[in-house]
């Protein structure tokens, strides 16, 4: 998502010079000289040295925040960078904080937060390009994101509706096997009457066959 960010962190060295002795700056000029060699690592140390001299100086706050960023701690660039903010009186530079925030959320894929960020550091430089695209591509993301998860929501919804229906369907479809089956196991009304008949007649035949067979007796005759 980031591939098309303009990144533009800058390095604050010379309201520092003007501020300082020369240990933290010669420090801070140290730092700086790596951070521009790309030793990310070795100048945020040079830049932590200076701040044990002036832990509450803003432009140390700043270059510590640039090199975690380089170096992509994010949380930790956009905890030094906002220390930074209250102390800069200078409106351009205090506009490039903002921006350089605003990208670190955009790398944490915090587009609100990011957006926030941009349109602060517009407010305090309305012409800078790089928070005017930023801004944009931030935007037209959020947009794109809001669009996909809401066709996925759709889809989701539609798919559910699919299986529910498929389950109403193997259910109607299982209650008429058993109905059926049950039919399969019942005789209709005609036949009924038509075995209860048969047995009925096959119990007068039996009746007559035992009458048939019952021993004749003559008429007793009287004892003279």
């Amino acid at each position: 998502m980031s591939s098309r960010l303009i990144l533009t962190v800058a390095l604050l060295l010379c309201s520092f010079y003007a501020l300082y002795a020369d240990s933290p700056r010669k420090t801070n000029k140290e730092g700086i000289n790596l951070y521009e060699q790309e030793r990310f690592d070795e100048a945020l140390e040079r830049f932590r040295s200076a701040q044990l001299d002036k832990p509450e100086e803003p432009i140390l706050h700043h270059n510590v925040g640039v090199s975690l960023y380089k170096m992509k701690k994010y949380d930790k660039a956009i905890e030094e960078l906002a220390k930074s903010i209250p102390e800069i009186e200078d409106t351009l530079l205090s506009s490039k904080i903002y921006y350089n925030i605003g990208n670190c959320y955009f790398k944490m894929d915090s587009l609100l937060n990011s957006i926030f960020y941009y349109q602060q550091a517009l407010k305090l430089n309305p012409n800078d390009e790089d928070a005017k695209y930023n801004l944009e591509l931030a935007l037209s993301l959020l947009k794109q994101n809001s669009q996909k998860k809401q066709t996925q929501s759709q889809q989701q919804q539609k798919q559910q509706q699919k299986q529910q229906q498929k389950q109403e369907e193997s259910q109607e479809q299982k209650q008429q096997e058993e109905q059926k089956q049950k039919k399969e196991g019942e005789i209709s009304k005609e036949e009924a009457e038509r075995i209860l008949d048969a047995l009925e007649q096959q119990e007068k035949e039996t009746q007559k066959d035992q009458v048939r067979q019952l021993p004749g007796r003559g008429v007793p005759g009287k004892d003279w």
